[in-house]
C-alpha cells in the first residue's frame, strides 16, 4: 500500500511543475534591443523607450501579453524592418557603384575633359577683357587729354575777347586823350606815357610812336609839317584799329559758342569713356573670378580622375561591408525576433517508461485496495 502510494506522488511530481521560460529568451531579447538602439531613422528618446519596452514584451508568451505588449513588439518588428531596409539599400547602393565602374570612369574623363575645354576659354575670356581694359584705357586718356584741350580753347578764346575788350577800352580812352593834344601841347607826362604805351601795345610802329611823343611835347604853334604827317598816320591807325577790334570782338561769340559745345561734347565722351573703363575693369574682374573657380574645377576633375581607382576600392569594400552587415542582422537581430514574435511555451515532455510503470502500479494499488475493502 505504502509503496503504491510512493509510487502516485512520484508520478505526481513527474508529471506536474510551474512552467519556467527559457533563459534564453532574454539573451535573444537584448540582442534585439540593442540592435533598435542603432535605429537611426528614429529619436534617442524613442530608440531608449522601445529597446526597453521590447524586453518587457518578448519574453512574454504571445498568448499572454496585453495588448500594449503587442503593440510594441508590433513597433519592433516595423523598427527593425526599417533597418533591414537601410541596409539592403547601403548594398543596392554599394552594389550599382560598383556595377557602374567604367561608365564612372568615363564620366570622370569626361568632366575632367569638359573642365580643360571651360577652363582654357574662361583664360582666353581673361585675356580679351584684358585688352579690352587696355583699349578703354587709352580711349579715356585721350578723351581726358581732348577734354583738356577744349577746355584751354575755351579759356584761350576767353582770354582773347577779355583782351580785345581791354585794348577796345583802352583805345577809346586813348583817343579821348589824344584827340585834344593834337591842338595842345602835352603838359601831362602821365597822360603822354599812357597814350603812348597803348599805341605800342596796339601795334603801331615804334617810330611812329617816338615820334607821336615828340610831336606831342612841342607846342601846337611850333609844330611842322612832319608832325602833321605823324598826325596823319596815327588816325590812320588808330581808325583801322578800332575797326579791326570791333571785328575781331564781333567774331568771337560764334567761336566762343562752338568752342563750348565742343568742350560740352569732350565732357560728355569723356564720361562715357570713365563708364565704359569702369564697367570693362568690372568684366575685367568678374572674368578673373571665373578663371579662379575655373581651375578649382578644373583641379577636382583631375582629383577625381586621380582617385578613381582608390574610390573604387573603397566602393567593393563598402559593398563587402554593407553585405556582411545586412548578414549579421539577419542572423542575429531579425532571427531573435523572429524566434520570440509568437513565443509559446514549449510542449508538455512525452512520458519516460519509468513514469508510465509508476503509474501503472499505482493504479493496480488503487484496484487492489478497493477490493480488499469489498
Amino acid at each position: 500500500m505504502a509503496f503504491g502510494k510512493g509510487k502516485k506522488r512520484s508520478a505526481a511530481s513527474a508529471a506536474g511543475g510551474a512552467k519556467k521560460r527559457p533563459a534564453g529568451n532574454a539573451q535573444m531579447c537584448n540582442v534585439v534591443a540593442s540592435e533598435l538602439t542603432k535605429a537611426t531613422t528614429l529619436s534617442q528618446s524613442c530608440r531608449n523607450m522601445l529597446s526597453k519596452i521590447c524586453k518587457d514584451s518578448l519574453t512574454v508568451y504571445a498568448d499572454e501579453r496585453h495588448a500594449y505588449q503587442k503593440q510594441a513588439v508590433a513597433m519592433t518588428g516595423e523598427t527593425l524592418a526599417g533597418i533591414q531596409a537601410t541596409l539592403e539599400d547601403d548594398i543596392a547602393k554599394a552594389q550599382a557603384t560598383v556595377d557602374s565602374a567604367d561608365k564612372e570612369k568615363a564620366s570622370r574623363m569626361e568632366v575632367e575633359t569638359a573642365a580643360k575645354t571651360a577652363l582654357d576659354g574662361l583664360e582666353e575670356a581673361v585675356k580679351r577683357a584684358k585688352e579690352t581694359v587696355d583699349t578703354d584705357s587709352a580711349a579715356e586718356k585721350a578723351a581726358k587729354a581732348a577734354l583738356s584741350s577744349a577746355v584751354d580753347a575755351v579759356g584761350s578764346k576767353d582770354a582773347e575777347v577779355a583782351s580785345l575788350t581791354d585794348m577796345q577800352g583802352r583805345m577809346t580812352v586813348s583817343k579821348d586823350a589824344y584827340e585834344p593834344l593834337k591842338t595842345a601841347k602835352a603838359d601831362s607826362k602821365k597822360t603822354l606815357n599812357a597814350l603812348t604805351k597803348c599805341l605800342a601795345d596796339a601795334g603801331l610802329e615804334d617810330g611812329l610812336v617816338e615820334s607821336l611823343e615828340t610831336t606831342l611835347k612841342k607846342e601846337a604853334s611850333a609844330r611842322g609839317t612832319y608832325d602833321g604827317i605823324v598826325f596823319l598816320e596815327v588816325d590812320t591807325f588808330m581808325t583801322q584799329k578800332f575797326a579791326e577790334l570791333q571785328t575781331s570782338i564781333g567774331a568771337c561769340p560764334p567761336v566762343k559758342e562752338a568752342l563750348v559745345a565742343a568742350k560740352d561734347a569732350a565732357e560728355a565722351a569723356h564720361a562715357a569713356s570713365q563708364e565704359k573703363l569702369k564697367a570693362s575693369h568690372t568684366a575685367f574682374s568678374d572674368a578673373e573670378v571665373a578663371k579662379k573657380e575655373g581651375k578649382k574645377t578644373y583641379a577636382t576633375a583631375v582629383a577625381a580622375v586621380s582617385s578613381y581607382g582608390s574610390d573604387m576600392a573603397k566602393a567593393a569594400k563598402a559593398l563587402e561591408k554593407a553585405n556582411t552587415a545586412l548578414v549579421a542582422f539577419q542572423e542575429g537581430p531579425k532571427k531573435c525576433f523572429e524566434a520570440l514574435k509568437n513565443l509559446a511555451p514549449p510542449p508538455e515532455p512525452e512520458p519516460t517508461p519509468e513514469v508510465q510503470e509508476a503509474a501503472t502500479t499505482d493504479a493496480y494499488g488503487a484496484a487492489t485496495e478497493a477490493g480488499d475493502l469489498n
